[in-house]
C-alpha cells in the first residue's frame, strides 16, 4: 500500500550583525518569552506580511478574501501593539545599550521548513522566486523586522530611537495593509451620497407622488366635465325646450 509523504519547502537560514537592528529582533525572537521557537514567530511575520501577494493569481478568490482576513487582523493589532508600546516607555534596562562598542558578532536565524500546499509554504515559495529577484532571507527578514521591531528594542534602547523604529515599523505595516486593500479592490464606504438602490427608490416614490397628482387633476376635470353633461337632466321638459331655443 503506497503511503502519501508531504513535501516540504524550506527558507534558508538567516544570519545577521550584532550591531544591527535585525540583530537585535533575532535575538528577540531567539530568547521570546513566550516559549515559542523563532522560527514560528518568524513565520508568522513574514505569513502576515507577504500572504496576499503570494496567493494572488493562484487560489480562489474566497481563499483569498479568508487570507486577507487573517492578515488585515495581524497586521493591525501589530500597528496597535507599536502605538501603544511607543506611548507607555519611559524606562531602559538593557544589554543592548552597550552593543555599539562590541565586535561585529553574529545571529542566527534557524531555518525554516514549512509543508509546501500550506499558506505559509507558499509564501516561502513566493519569496524564493520572488520576481524583483531580491534574495527570499532579504524579503523574509523585512517582514520579521516590520512585525517584531518595536518590541524587540522596548525598555532596550534610548526613546528617540524606540521612536525612529516605530516610524518606519508602522510606516510599512500600514503600506502593506494598503497593498491588500488595493490587490482586493476594496473601496472605501462613501457615507454622504446615496446608494443606487435607495436613489432609486427616491425616484420611484417622486414619480409615483407625480403621477398621484396627474390623476388628481384629470379626475377634478372628468367631474367637471360630468357636471357639465349632466346639469340637463334635472330641467322639466317645457325649460329644456327653452333653453334649446335660445340656444339654437
Amino acid at each position: 500500500m503506497k503511503t502519501s509523504t508531504q513535501q516540504y519547502v524550506e527558507l534558508p537560514r538567516i544570519k545577521r550583525a550584532k550591531n544591527s537592528w535585525e540583530r537585535k529582533v533575532i535575538h528577540y525572537l531567539v530568547t521570546h518569552p513566550s516559549g515559542k521557537s523563532s522560527p514560528e514567530l518568524a513565520m508568522e511575520a513574514i505569513a502576515s506580511y507577504w500572504l496576499i501577494e503570494a496567493l494572488e493569481n493562484n487560489v480562489a478568490h474566497e481563499e483569498i478574501i479568508i487570507a486577507s482576513r487573517n492578515a488585515n487582523e495581524k497586521l493591525e493589532a501589530k500597528v496597535a501593539i507599536i502605538r501603544k508600546i511607543v506611548g507607555l516607555q519611559t524606562t531602559i534596562d538593557s544589554p543592548y545599550t552597550y552593543i555599539k562598542n562590541e565586535p561585529n558578532i553574529y545571529v542566527e536565524l534557524p531555518r525554516i521548513k514549512k509543508i509546501k500546499d500550506s499558506w505559509s509554504g507558499k509564501v516561502i515559495q513566493y519569496l524564493l522566486k520572488h520576481p524583483s529577484g531580491t534574495l527570499s532571507t532579504d524579503l523574509a527578514m523585512d517582514a520579521i523586522v516590520y512585525y517584531w521591531l518595536v518590541e524587540a528594542l522596548e525598555n532596550n534602547v534610548e526613546r528617540s530611537e524606540l521612536v525612529k523604529a516605530s516610524r518606519m515599523a508602522t510606516e510599512m505595516l500600514e503600506a502593506k495593509l494598503a497593498t491588500i486593500t488595493r490587490m482586493l479592490g476594496i473601496q472605501a464606504p462613501q457615507p454622504t451620497s446615496l446608494s443606487e438602490p435607495t436613489a432609486s427608490y427616491v425616484v420611484n416614490v417622486m414619480e409615483q407622488e407625480s403621477d398621484v397628482g396627474v390623476d388628481e387633476d384629470k379626475d377634478e376635470q372628468d367631474e367637471d366635465e360630468d357636471e357639465d353633461e349632466d346639469w340637463s337632466d334635472f330641467l322639466d321638459d317645457q325649460t329644456r325646450m327653452l333653453a334649446n331655443v335660445l340656444g339654437g
